[in-house]
C-alpha cells in the first residue's frame, strides 16, 4: 500500500523537476530501489545530550556568528517537521512545517504554522536571513478566512476592489489577475499588478473589478488592503491544468450573478443575450449594468457550461453517462445520417441540442469512449480547411491562460480533424 500510494503521489505532482523520495528508514529506501524509485536514505535526526553552543565560527565569513533562539527553532522544526516548547511539562507552544492547505508560497516563503493554547496561529514567515541576524518577530499575518467576507468587510475593501454588484470585466482579465495573486501569494494591488507581465498588465479599474469577482468567489481574501490566495485558488489552478472545466465552474459559483445565470441557463435550455439583465435584476434586487451582466454569457461558454447556436446561448452543462452518450450518439446520426454517412458540421449541433452538452464536452467524451462503446462507427481523419469556431474555452493554468477555439464543424481525435463520420450497413 506504501508503494502504490507513493507512485500515486509521484504521478499527480506536475513537476518538471527531478522526483526523489527522502526517506530514514533503511529498508523502505531498499524497496523503492527494487521498485525502480529514486530515493536518499538519510540517518534520523538526534540531538546530543550535552549543552549545544549558540555561537560558532563561520569560516565562509571568518568570523564568529551567532544563533538567535528564533533560528534555532526554525531550523529545528524543518529537520524533525514538527517541534514543541513545554513548560511545567506540557506543551505550550507548537512549530509545524506542515498544515492542510500550505500553498506554494507558504512552502516559497518557508513559513510554520504557529499554535498555542489559545489559538491558532496564521502560518509566520521565518527565513534565512532571520535566522542569522536575530531580526526581530514580523506581526502575524490575518488568518484566512475562506468564508464570504460581510457586508461590513467588503465595504472597508472598496478601494482595492469594485463595488459594482456585477462587475465589468472579462473572464480572461479576472483569470490573468488571479495567476498574479497565485504567484506571489500575497500583497497589495499595487504589488499584484506590478507582478503581471507588461504586456498583459491591467489598468487599476479594471483589476478593482477582477479582485471583486475573485473575492466573492472565495478565491482570494482581502484583509486590511492586502490580497491573497485562498486554497480554493490552487483548487482552481488544478482544474484549469487538468482542463476540467466544470470543476472550474462551480469554484466559479461562488460569484452569485455567474450562479444564477448558470441556473437559469440549466432550467431554461437557451438563453437570449436581451434576458440576462433582466433575469439578474429580478435575482439580485438591485440595478445592474446592462452590458456588464450579459458579459456573463461568455463566462459560461469559455468555462463549458454553453454554447452558440444561432446567436442564443444553449445549456451545455449535463454531462451523461456513457451509456446515455452512446444512445444520443445514435439517434443524432440517424437524424443527419444520409446514406450512412453523416458530415460532423451537421451531426455535432444536433447532438449538442438534444444532450445538452457543450462541443467541448462531446469532443472529450467521444475521445475517452470512440475506441470501445462507438465501434459501430468510423472516424476517418481527413484534411480539412480552416475550422468554423464561434465559441472559445479557456486552457492551459493560471500562469499560462490561453482561449482556445471550439470548432463546430469537425472533431479533434488524436489531434487529427474528423469531418464525416460513417457506419456500418446492419
Amino acid at each position: 500500500m506504501l508503494i502504490e500510494g507513493l507512485h500515486s503521489i509521484l504521478r499527480s505532482t506536475r513537476t518538471r523537476a527531478s522526483q526523489v523520495v527522502v526517506t530514514s528508514d533503511v529498508l523502505f529506501s531498499r524497496i523503492l530501489e527494487a521498485e525502480g524509485v529514486k530515493n536518499i536514505c538519510l540517518p534520523s535526526a538526534s540531538l546530543p545530550q550535552e549543552p549545544i553552543p549558540c555561537v560558532r565560527f563561520d569560516a565562509l565569513i571568518s568570523g564568529f556568528v551567532g544563533s538567535t533562539l528564533r533560528g534555532v527553532l526554525w531550523d529545528l522544526a524543518h529537520s524533525f517537521s514538527c517541534v514543541s516548547l513545554h513548560r511545567n511539562k506540557s506543551a505550550h507552544v507548537e512549530l509545524n512545517c506542515y498544515w492542510p492547505g500550505k500553498l506554494p508560497h507558504d512552502w516559497l516563503g518557508e513559513k510554520l504554522s504557529v499554535r498555542n493554547r489559545e489559538e491558532l496561529a496564521p502560518p509566520t514567515s521565518i527565513d534565512n536571513n532571520t535566522r542569522q541576524h536575530g531580526a526581530a518577530s514580523e506581526k502575524p499575518a490575518a488568518r484566512r478566512n475562506p468564508s464570504k467576507p460581510s457586508e461590513k468587510e467588503e465595504s472597508k475593501t472598496t478601494d482595492t476592489s469594485s463595488g459594482a454588484i456585477v462587475p465589468q470585466v472579462s473572464l480572461p482579465q479576472v483569470l490573468r489577475l488571479a495567476a498574479s495573486v497565485y504567484t506571489l501569494g500575497k500583497g497589495s494591488l499595487p504589488q499584484i499588478l506590478e507582478g503581471m507581465p507588461q504586456a498583459q498588465r491591467l489598468p487599476e479599474g479594471i483589476a478593482k473589478r477582477a479582485i471583486a469577482i475573485l473575492a466573492r468567489a472565495n478565491l482570494v481574501d482581502i484583509r486590511e488592503g492586502e490580497i491573497s490566495g485562498t486554497p480554493r485558488l490552487d483548487a482552481f489552478d488544478s482544474s484549469l491544468r487538468e482542463e476540467n472545466l466544470d470543476a472550474a465552474s462551480d469554484a466559479l459559483t461562488g460569484f452569485r450573478p455567474y450562479g444564477e445565470i448558470l441556473s437559469a441557463l440549466k432550467s431554461r435550455g437557451i438563453l437570449q443575450k436581451g434576458e440576462i439583465h433582466s433575469i439578474l435584476t429580478e435575482k439580485l434586487g438591485n440595478p445592474i449594468g446592462k452590458e456588464a451582466s450579459e458579459r456573463l454569457l461568455r463566462y459560461l461558454v469559455q468555462l463549458g457550461q454553453a454554447w452558440t447556436d444561432a446567436g442564443a446561448s444553449c445549456d451545455g452543462s449535463q454531462r451523461p453517462t456513457d451509456a446515455e452518450f452512446v444512445a444520443q450518439f445514435a439517434k443524432s446520426f440517424d437524424a443527419t445520417a444520409r446514406d450512412n454517412l453523416a458530415r460532423v458540421v451537421d451531426f455535432m449541433p444536433e447532438l449538442c441540442r438534444s444532450s445538452k452538452m457543450s462541443p467541448w464536452s462531446v469532443n472529450r467524451i467521444i475521445a475517452r469512449v470512440a475506441r470501445e462503446k462507438l465501434t459501430p462507427y468510423s472516424f476517418q481523419p481527413a484534411a480539412g480547411g480552416k475550422p468554423s469556431a464561434v465559441d472559445s474555452i479557456v486552457s492551459g493554468s493560471l500562469a499560462e491562460i490561453q482561449e482556445k477555439p471550439v470548432p463546430i464543424d469537425r472533431i479533434v481525435l488524436n489531434g487529427r480533424p474528423i469531418l464525416t463520420i460513417g457506419r456500418s450497413a446492419q
